[in-house]
């Protein structure tokens, strides 16, 4: 999918704009069904997972290789991997809140046993309070 970004572009003389939107559909998308998993992601994972993000910019862009991922993401108005992850699941998790009592029930269950049982933050601590 990274490869159709890098051949399409001179080819088919696509905007930069209509190549993001391909990214989003095609890689991003994917991306972001994994959202729900953020929490259990190595670090490792996720630097390979920004690192796609990142060549798809570059590609898009013609930017030099070694560009650095703050500007890749200024460039293309994208967030971090993992900070998009991270809001992709605190809006899940919010609207579910306001629209379900069982799910606040789970949660309250599902921090108590975390606490209870691990002695560590829940991960849903920063997305319900």
């Amino acid at each position: 999918r990274l490869n159709l970004l890098k051949l399409s572009w001179p080819k088919w003389k696509l905007s930069k704009a209509t190549l993001l939107m391909v990214y989003k559909s095609l890689i991003g998308s994917i991306i972001d069904y994994s959202s729900f998993f953020v929490h259990e992601i190595s670090d490792t994972n996720l630097k390979k997972i920004q690192a796609i993000q990142n060549r798809a910019v570059r590609s898009i862009f013609r930017l030099p290789f070694d560009s650095p991922t703050s500007e890749l993401c200024q460039i293309s108005k994208m967030s971090p991997v993992k900070d998009r992850l991270v809001s992709l699941n605190k809006r899940f998790i919010e609207k579910a809140a306001q629209k379900n009592d069982w799910i606040i029930q789970l949660i309250d269950e599902y921090k108590n046993s975390r606490n209870s049982l691990h002695g560590k933050d829940c991960p849903l601590k920063e997305y319900v309070t």
